[in-house]
């Protein structure tokens, strides 16, 4: 895919990558113009029974404990950067089933939240709502599954490959 005047490059995707970027459905969605939040689908579960995505200090609050990142790094509240980390900055892969997600937040609505952290981004404190997700990125084989999790949790968010926006984001420049 390349971009006239651009570098004439190929990039080869698979069959589905493919048909995300050209689904007429999808032809004026765009990518990633939120914050994102990095973490694994292991994280899923406890989003959906808090209705939010939780700091560990609350969690711990709460009588739960981080199943991602925050166990390995302490941080005490949900960060965001301007842009995506793959599911991997504050995340490790623990199972054979688990991957990367990241979680797109809707600026709007987590603007009155933000709380510029030098050591770690953009802080929203201690509790996100679920209604703030405007966006779920994961690896184009795990789409499915976060589709479904989507459709029960946060129906209005849009579900987009790391595969795709990378291509995409690669025809920008």
């Amino acid at each position: 895919m390349g971009k006239e005047g651009g570098d004439k490059g190929t990039t080869y995707v698979t069959e589905d990558v493919y048909e995300e970027l050209t689904d007429p459905r999808r032809k004026n969605e765009s990518f990633f113009e939120g914050c994102g939040h990095a973490t694994t689908s292991a994280a899923l579960d406890g989003i959906s029974k808090h209705k939010a995505l939780l700091s560990r200090s609350r969690l711990a609050e709460l009588g739960d404990s981080a199943v991602s990142g925050e166990r390995a790094d302490p941080i005490p509240k949900v960060y965001v950067q301007e842009h995506l980390n793959y599911g991997l900055q504050y995340s490790d892969i623990s199972w054979f089933n688990e991957f990367p997600v990241d979680i797109e937040l809707d600026k709007r609505k987590t603007y009155p939240l933000r709380d510029i952290a030098p050591d770690h981004g953009i802080s929203l404190g201690h509790e996100v709502p679920i209604d703030a997700v405007s966006a779920l990125y994961a690896p184009s084989s795990n789409k499915t599954e976060l589709e479904g999790w989507k459709d029960k949790n946060c129906p209005n968010a849009k579900v987009h490959s790391y595969e795709a926006y990378d291509c995409y984001r690669s025809s920008q420049k």
